[in-house]
């Protein structure tokens, strides 16, 4: 299953997204896709969206790209799944 995490640059993603994302022994078996792991600036085609099974994004921060792959991924039926911190960093769906 191809499983793409997206987000915004505004904060450590690396750290606070990648990391216990890449630790989940519930996804050791899935091919987990980020944005920005080995590439600081890494822009897929449009033909990219429609090969993912999952599209979960990370919405706490403003990002114009982060809308516009969510567009393309609605446009191509992939399922969203969207998260964002509440207040004192709760996890909310």
């Amino acid at each position: 299953m191809n499983i793409y995490f997206a987000h915004s640059k505004d904060f450590d993603y690396q750290n606070e997204y990648y990391k216990p994302i890449e630790k989940s022994k519930n996804l050791q078996n899935e091919t987990l896709i980020f944005p920005h792991k080995y590439q600081s600036n890494n822009k897929h085609d449009r033909s990219f969206y429609s090969g993912l099974d999952i599209f979960i994004a990370e919405v706490s921060y403003k990002a114009t790209g982060l809308g516009i792959e969510l567009g393309f991924a609605s446009d191509d039926q992939v399922p969203i799944y969207c998260f964002y911190r509440g207040e004192q960093n709760q996890i909310l769906l």
